[in-house]
């Protein structure tokens, strides 16, 4: 009983997630819905998660990392390079920065939840044939939703990097969203805890 509780939590706090911003996430689903309907193809949209979730580890891990070399090695921010990223990648795992318990809980409820979804999004397609274009539709809406998920922590990712231009473009996103919903929405940095929290 209690192995099926921890898995609702993880379920539910992965799902919170993904709800984030979900206007935006709403518009793309219903895009690649209406686009699967009329003309199939939500497999490639599956494969772009696939991708976005491999980004997502790769600039995750090169946040981390360039974290690592600014807490502990004593760079500047300017002068962490890529290529001292890469040289650096596993001397970071040893301090603990790359195998966080933060970093661990929250990997494991985001890909739960995707698993989860993605289950589902398969068994639609299992429905009678008779509403298949139904069922890719469908199954590209959640497929979507969570392409934009990762497209959202991968840009969290650069920024954490350094990158200004991805912070003019969140601002941009989270104007759209806020005029979209008329709610108010912000994107923080939810990756950047501090040194201490990241280790335990």
């Amino acid at each position: 009983m209690e192995c099926l509780f921890k898995l609702y939590n993880m379920f539910r706090n992965g799902l919170e997630a993904i709800l984030e911003f979900w206007p935006i996430k709403m518009a793309a689903a219903g895009v690649s819905s209406l686009g699967c309907f009329l003309f199939g193809g939500s497999e490639m949209i599956l494969l772009a998660v696939l991708v976005f979730i491999v980004l997502d580890t790769v600039t995750k891990w090169a946040a981390v990392t360039k974290r690592y070399c600014i807490n502990e090695l004593q760079f500047s921010s300017e002068t962490v390079s890529m290529a001292v990223i890469v040289c650096q990648f596993l001397n970071a795992w040893k301090p603990g920065y790359l195998t966080s318990t933060n970093l661990r809980k929250c990997w494991s409820e985001k890909i739960f939840t995707y698993v989860v979804l993605v289950i589902a999004a398969g068994m639609v397609g299992k429905l009678p044939d008779m509403v298949v274009a139904a069922n890719k539709a469908i199954s590209g809406a959640i497929y979507a939703t969570i392409a934009v998920t990762e497209l959202f922590s991968i840009m969290e990712n650069l920024e954490e990097m350094g990158s200004k231009n991805v912070a003019l473009v969140k601002q941009y996103i989270c104007q759209l969203a806020s005029k979209l919903s008329g709610s108010s929405f912000s994107m923080t940095i939810r990756s950047g805890e501090n040194k201490d929290e990241e280790k335990k």
